[in-house]
């Protein structure tokens, strides 16, 4: 009997799932993800994203980078070809490599042509199964269904990731963070169960997301802070000791490299773009003082996310500024790194947040803009956590804290849907987004410009020319706006001007055809027949594979011949 009963335990000991876990101070358990609350959970965050981004299907494309990537883009307008694919992994265009996400605006082009509206289609698609995978990967990390499930959903409808979805541009952040958290999934596999093969994935799945967007070049880092919490493959204990993360730290050395490739290469294709502001022309101390305001404007707009714009002008940060912003960040730092220890989601939210945003707080600055809410899509993430689970510590004692904790989570989701319900509707197009963008900025120079264009392609040729002539009195001589403001004056037949603004334009940016070619229209227009040809010959100097230049050339000095 004795020996049956023996027998019995030994079946019932090898029949559960065995994990060999190098230094873990738990096991990571496998969570089941097709259990009826999961899977209601997953059905009621697509069906509120869809609420929320339904009306991006009757979108626009907008003059943000839409142009560069898809509408004049040329190799993407062909569709999926073996030229394109190659095109894809060989260019730095846009200045960044990233040949997924030209792949997959290509696809998009087989599958709607230029109809914005599926383009925009396949971008809420993707923030779905982003929201859907984020709140697997945390449930099987923590078991917590119901704190899972709200950080997913603050993720899936929180008004500072508008921006990521309902731009057709930024398709690289919601393609990135795809491979992001399946790296993650690939690696909680890898962590019950490590093997090579699953290393492996873990590399594969980084790999594609880097070749989707070089932000991504954090991730190892976050990896480790899962380790402490809530994989805890490192214990409070031995937190401090560099022995506990030498293994962890070793086993990611493939994913280390790959993030040291990304840099350079993006660093290099970004260069080579122009895209990179030198040292000289905006000094560290600038750029330092702006990366902390950035980081308290950042925490501000998680909190309470109102006044949200799809470009904030760079403006040299007041001192004041910057001294409110530091004491706010080394007042959050303090406490973390001293509750830290007792309370772990602390220490990895705050360092995630951090952490993440490193490659775009502005220290490297790229391009003109101060901030921009697309660079919160992954970090914003450990936020959430801290948010979620400090709530639930908080209210554990609670009498009623279960319903508490239901109604607060309620109204907190109804209030973000509702106002990135609003906040899509600004995207619809490029009137609606530049106006709003005017509107909550000051100094808005590029809102301005583009409003402008926005106007004249309606036809509404006065108002461009009042928002070409403020952007222009924000940042002068900007050539393309002078360019702009040539062309509106054009048709309202101010030429006078008109030649006077395209002349601006030339001298402000002398490398480009196009503004040679407008002055040369508008001198022979004013019968200086030779003028108009020696700019005629500096279009066709500068860009020899334009036929339009040389055809108007040659047409030009045939009837100067002739007269």
């Amino acid at each position: 009997m004795g020996q049956r009963q023996h027998k019995r335990k030994a079946r019932k000991a090898v029949s559960q799932p065995r994990h060999s876990v190098v230094g873990s101070a738990q096991p990571v358990i496998r969570r089941p993800l097709l259990t009826a609350p999961v899977i209601a959970v997953s059905v009621a965050i697509a069906v509120l994203i869809t609420v929320v981004y339904a009306q991006a299907r009757h979108f626009e494309f907008v003059y943000l980078d839409d142009a560069e990537y898809v509408v004049e883009n040329a190799n993407v307008l062909r569709g999926v070809t073996w030229d394109g694919i190659k095109w894809a992994f060989t260019t730095g265009a846009a200045g960044n490599w990233h040949p997924l996400t030209w792949i997959s605006h290509m696809l998009d082009i087989e599958l709607y042509g230029l109809r914005a509206g599926g383009h925009h289609v396949t971008s809420v698609i993707l923030h779905i199964a982003n929201s859907l995978l984020l709140f697997g990967a945390v449930y099987r990390m923590t078991s917590g269904l119901g704190k899972s499930a709200v950080v997913a959903a603050l993720f899936a409808v929180h008004p500072l990731h508008v921006e990521s979805v309902a731009w057709i541009a930024e398709r690289k952040d919601v393609l990135s963070t795809l491979f992001w958290i399946l790296t993650v999934h690939a690696y909680i596999s890898y962590v019950g169960n490590p093997n090579r093969k699953r290393q492996l994935l873990v590399t594969c799945a980084f790999a594609l997301g880097l070749m989707s967007k070089p932000m991504l070049v954090t991730l190892p880092f976050t990896l480790l802070l899962l380790d402490y919490w809530p994989l805890m493959r490192v214990t409070r204990e031995n937190l401090a000791h560099l022995s506990s993360w030498i293994p962890l730290v070793r086993e990611k050395i493939p994913l280390f490299i790959l993030s040291a490739v990304s840099i350079a290469v993006t660093i290099r294709v970004q260069r080579s773009a122009g895209a990179v502001v030198a040292m000289g022309q905006l000094p560290f101390v600038t750029r330092f003082g702006n990366s902390i305001v950035s980081y308290a404007a950042y925490l501000r707009d998680l909190l309470w996310p109102a006044n949200l714009a799809a470009f904030y002008p760079f403006h040299e940060p007041a001192l004041s500024s910057v001294a409110v912003a530091a004491l706010v960040m080394v007042a959050i730092t303090v406490f973390v790194m001293r509750e830290g220890p007792r309370h772990p989601y602390l220490l990895v939210g705050w360092a995630w947040f951090v952490g993440t945003l490193i490659p775009t707080i502005g220290l490297v600055q790229v391009g003109d803009q101060a901030r921009a809410d697309r660079y919160t899509y992954v970090p914003a993430i450990g936020l959430f956590m801290i948010v979620v689970w400090g709530i639930s510590e908080l209210t554990s004692s609670w009498r009623f804290a279960r319903a508490t904790r239901a109604i607060l989570a309620t109204i907190v989701l109804t209030a973000c849907a509702a106002v990135s319900l609003r906040q899509v509707g600004y995207w619809r197009d490029n009137i609606s987004l530049f106006t709003r963008a005017i509107a909550v900025t000051s100094g808005n120079y590029r809102a301005e410009a583009l409003l402008g264009v926005a106007l004249s392609v309606k036809g509404r040729y006065e108002e461009a020319i009042r928002h070409y002539n403020t952007s222009l009195k924000i940042l002068p001589g900007n050539a393309e706006t002078h360019s702009n403001l040539g062309s509106a004056l054009v048709d309202l037949g101010r030429k006078e001007e008109a030649l006077h603004e395209f002349s601006e334009a030339v001298r402000f940016k002398p490398s480009s055809p196009i503004f040679h070619y407008n002055l040369a229209v508008m001198l022979n227009e004013k019968g200086r027949t030779r003028e108009a040809i020696d700019e005629l010959r500096t279009s066709v100097r500068l860009d020899p594979g334009n036929p339009e230049y040389g055809k108007a050339l040659d047409l030009l000095v045939e009837y100067a011949k002739r007269k």
